[in-house]
């Protein structure tokens, strides 16, 4: 239940999770294989069959499922849009988006919540006028029809690079944001499209997002902060042997601020000069924040790629040793893409790049440490390659992937995992959020490998280079069995949690179908004792669990009634914040209380910020006795 002040407040059922010595022992690597379908593999596949990307053409790709049927679909720039039929073959979609030739980027959401997927479709005025210039298409029944309604009419006046659907004022309706490259697109600024309610779009120019020009590519939403609202990210790399700047907007929304999304110049990494294309925020170690790789072009040497671990709230460059490979190895980069493409529980990335040079792989050891991959021809085949997207389209558990590239370049790649890791995928749909729940925040709890892991993903339409990947989120869950917790937060600010999930499934949620009272493990009590007439107490976090917690007591006279069994009849003995925790490494939060009196009676109980809620845990009691007796102990353990 939300309380009025917005933080919402629950008791957490509480399970024991063992963590003994197979936390220290290394997973196993799983045998990794994207084979790339040809006219042999997949005869009649017009994904297959059909050209690659224009020549210098920078173009993108989606995956999406337009057609609400269950199964990911694809769009591709100046190619159209192909229908998935569910066998691992697909057609060419007659009706779809038409009428952009020099299209060079797209975004896809549901602009009138009606429970299709529309697409918004950019475009360049600079590289070649004829068929120039941004188009939205309103998908009515399967049908794509050019929405020329308010803002949408100016078609070579929202021209840009790339595009970003996202609900900044959070009300439910989606909006949009498009990149102008001065120079590569013409010499408009970026346009902030505010969604008027009815799928109609007007400008909005009261932000710092639409002042000023700069060679703009790709913009992302993303929530970085955690507090509920989406921000935003724009690569700006001059793309001419000069390095500038990106950009970076916090959204206050939650905050009440004005305007809704500011500049921030946050150092590192919005003050750090690169030649930027991408902005991924990814939790590349599962410890709960969200860290930061951001790809670098190099339009004349090769340049290595940026990634930035977040230490609370403050953003590291990652170096060969704290990172590995990601950060070492000079190529002209465009695209990430980051899924956990092995199902072992962590995030690993692929990077695409312009000509010269192979994509790159990158297989995360579960620590934020990658190592380099070669993977046939995926790796080994010299670009250039351009946008890249990711979707499990055969659905079989596994992420498949599209990449964009000219000629023979191009590719479809299925996913060979060898069998054995388990994996869960969660397709969402908004009701109080816009339909296509883009801005949503899922974190999933299993134990894998005898560790309690958190993971978490956010729905986004862009990750990619001019693309996105398919809006269902996939988890790798290696050798768990169950999925223990799953927490939604809502665009709309609802919390919702569910445990104890069968795996290895497709499953549709919609916003509000759990109980919005938690469930999830976060701290496990595990005892307490009396020691030198101090009370001692501990608790053991999940992995990934938040990493400040605020112990908070209550006090009541010797025989006084309390809320022991979470009885809601009995009055609230009063709580008090008594300490300010940091979880430590080991994940073992301690806690001693020196100020008790003999035969009182005290509880014990910890909260801490979760997103945008503050969530708190499970009380526990204990009577201190008087000299001479012992303690009685509630809880799994003495310490």
């Amino acid at each position: 239940m939300r309380c009025p002040s917005g933080c919402r407040v629950t008791r957490r059922a509480i399970s024991l999770l063992v963590v003994g010595l197979a936390a220290l022992l290394p997973r196993p690597v799983m045998a990794q294989v994207f084979t790339k379908l040809t006219s042999v593999t997949a005869p009649g596949n017009p994904v297959v069959l059909d050209p690659g990307a224009d020549v210098n053409s920078y173009t993108g790709a989606s995956w999406v499922d337009f057609d609400d049927d269950g199964w990911p679909d694809l769009f591709v720039n100046r190619r159209g849009l192909y229908r998935n039929l569910g066998s691992g073959q697909f057609e060419r979609y007659v009706g779809g988006p038409s009428g952009a030739p020099r299209s060079i980027g797209n975004s896809w959401a549901d602009i009138d919540n009606d429970g299709d997927m529309d697409v918004l479709v950019t475009g360049s005025v600079a590289i070649n006028p004829a068929g120039a210039g941004t188009y939205l298409f309103r998908n009515d029944g399967g049908v794509f029809v050019k929405d020329f309604r308010g803002s949408m009419a100016d078609s070579l006046g929202n021209a840009g690079w790339g595009c970003a659907f996202g609900d900044y004022d959070l009300d439910g309706h989606i909006d949009a944001v498009i990149a102008s490259a001065n120079g590569f697109t013409g010499t408009s600024p970026n346009r902030l499209l505010h969604n008027l309610g009815d799928g109609g779009f007007a400008w909005d120019n009261s932000t710092d997002v639409t002042t000023g020009v700069d060679a703009y590519t790709i913009p992302t939403w993303a929530d970085f902060d955690l507090d509920g609202d989406p921000d935003l990210s724009i690569g700006a790399g001059p793309v001419n042997g000069s390095f500038d700047v990106d950009y970076l907007y916090r959204n206050l929304s939650r905050e009440g601020g004005t305007p809704l999304l500011s500049r921030l110049l946050l150092a590192p990494p919005a003050t750090d000069t690169r030649d930027g294309q991408v902005w991924n925020w990814v939790d590349i170690d599962n410890d709960g924040d969200l860290d930061l790789f951001i790809t670098n072009y190099g339009a004349f040497s090769p340049l290595v790629n940026d990634l930035y671990r977040n230490n609370a709230g403050s953003y590291v460059k990652q170096t060969e040793a704290q990172a590995g490979a990601i950060v070492t190895e000079p190529t002209r980069s465009l695209a990430s893409i980051w899924g956990d493409f092995d199902n072992d529980g962590d995030l690993d990335a692929v990077v695409t790049n312009d000509a010269g040079t192979g994509n790159r792989y990158y297989r995360n050891d579960g620590t934020g440490i990658f190592a380099s991959v070669a993977i046939g021809t995926l790796t080994n085949e010299a670009g250039p390659h351009y946008g890249i997207c990711a979707a499990d389209y055969d659905k079989d558990g596994d992420l498949d992937l599209f990449v964009v590239g000219t000629a023979t370049k191009k590719g479809l790649y299925r996913n060979d995992l060898a069998a054995g890791s388990h994996w869960i995928e969660l397709t969402l749909q908004g009701i109080q959020s816009n339909r296509a729940a883009i801005g949503a925040r899922v974190r999933v709890l299993a134990i894998i490998g005898g560790v309690p892991r958190w993971q978490q993903r956010e729905v986004s339409a862009q990750n990619s280079f001019n693309g996105h990947n398919d809006l269902t989120l996939h988890f790798g869950l290696g050798d768990a069995t169950v999925l223990d917790s799953l927490v939604i937060d809502w665009p709309s600010g609802l919390h919702e949690e569910a445990a104890a999930l069968p795996i290895d499934e497709c499953r549709p949620v919609a916003e509000g179908s759990f109980n919005s009272t938690a469930l999830a493990a976060l701290f496990e009590f595990t005892g307490a004792e009396l020691v030198g007439g101090q009370v001692h107490l501990a608790w053991r976090a999940a992995a990934g669990s938040a990493r400040g917690v605020t112990v908070e007591r209550a006090e009541l006279a010797p025989g006084a009634s309390n809320q022991a069994n979470d009885d809601p009849s009995l009055p609230d003995p009063g709580w008090s914040a008594v300490a300010v925790l940091t979880v430590p490494d080991d994940g073992w939060v301690r806690f001693e209380d020196a100020s008790v009196r003999p035969g009182y009676q005290y509880g014990y109980r910890l909260s801490w910020q979760e997103g945008w809620h503050q969530e708190t845990g499970e009380a526990h009691w204990i009577v201190v006795p008087h000299p001479g007796l012992s303690m009685a102990i509630r809880g799994e353990m003495p310490l």
